[in-house]
């Protein structure tokens, strides 16, 4: 693996991880897991390939569901209250 390929696969993960960073916190709000797939799968759909698991996002599709999820009003990592 090379060097971009590392830091291209770290970007992956980390995007990932604060999905479900946001999931978490949209459930204290009422997301359900539903609801959580429904989004999934409208928004990547709408940027590609429908599915419903965020494995399977590219990253133009990963950052689509963060940014969806930051409007329905999951805070950024590191700024609380936001």
């Amino acid at each position: 693996m090379t060097a971009a390929d590392a830091l291209q696969a770290k970007r992956r993960r980390n995007a990932i991880a604060a999905i479900h960073v946001a999931r978490a916190q949209l459930a204290k709000h009422g997301m359900d897991e539903d609801a959580y797939r429904a989004l999934i799968r409208r928004v990547s759909a709408a940027h590609g390939t429908e599915t419903d698991s965020s494995a399977k996002l590219d990253k133009h599709q990963l950052q689509a569901v963060l940014d969806e999820m930051r409007r329905l009003g999951a805070p950024r990592p590191g700024r609380p209250g936001q």
